[in-house]
């Protein structure tokens, strides 16, 4: 049976101004290094249909996923079971959760949920027949296992923690695989992919900017590429 695939995105991004998440501390954002997205893949085959919605934050409340399946079942009769929620967990984004004494900025998430929900809408037309095609490699440098045994037997977590003298060795190892699932459409053309790779985003958390991080760069370089 063929497969058909439709990938598409929408832009998330939050004022300027709205509470970020994902650090010991309250910070309130005055800047935007980059956009965050909501990205979208849907399968079919064979009358069978799957899908995978990602966000460019820390994460997703259970109720908000819940939300968005429910939404979307009554609204386009896509079966809520069949749809992933992911996030991304971004540390450099806005409150979609509780989290310490940040709470969760309601008015944004609905705006979200919104947005997402028509993205998915979007995505269920103008399915491409497609080929899906798999391929891993390894990342050795980028990722590192921040908790580190000290000589006098004690674990500490940090990314300076290595450096130092009294550093005996990691406490455990990294996981290297990079894994990507791509479909290519008529005459080889990509349409979108999978991709995932165990890296913790927290950089640029601890500032005041807005940002997607790596991953969010990873994705605006592979969607130029396609």
């Amino acid at each position: 049976m063929p497969l058909n695939a439709r990938f598409a995105e929408a832009e998330i991004t939050p004022p300027v101004g709205i509470l970020k998440i994902g650090w010991k501390k309250t910070i309130v954002s005055d800047y935007m290094l980059d956009p965050l997205f909501a990205r979208a893949a849907v399968f079919e085959s064979d009358g069978q249909r799957i899908a995978f919605l990602q966000l460019d934050t820390l994460s997703v409340c259970w109720n908000t996923a819940a939300e968005i399946q429910r939404t979307i079942e009554a609204k386009y009769g896509f079966p809520g079971a069949n749809l992933m929620v992911a996030a991304m967990h971004n540390h450099a984004g806005p409150a979609v959760a509780w989290l310490g004494d940040v709470l969760r900025d309601d008015a944004y998430a609905a705006t979200m949920v919104k947005k997402v929900v028509a993205l998915f809408g979007e995505t269920l037309g103008n399915r491409v027949e497609c080929n899906l095609g798999f391929a891993n490699g390894f990342e050795f440098q980028v990722a590192f296992n921040r908790r580190v045994v000290m000589r006098d037997g004690r674990a500490r977590a940090g990314v300076n923690q290595f450096r130092g003298p009294d550093a005996l060795r990691f406490e455990g190892p990294i996981y290297p695989e990079v894994a990507v699932l791509a479909a290519r459409g008529p005459h080889g053309r990509l349409l979108g992919c999978l991709v995932n790779f165990t890296c913790h985003p927290t950089h640029h958390g601890g500032e005041s900017g807005l940002s997607a991080g790596y991953p969010g760069a990873l994705a605006a370089i592979l969607k130029s590429r396609g």
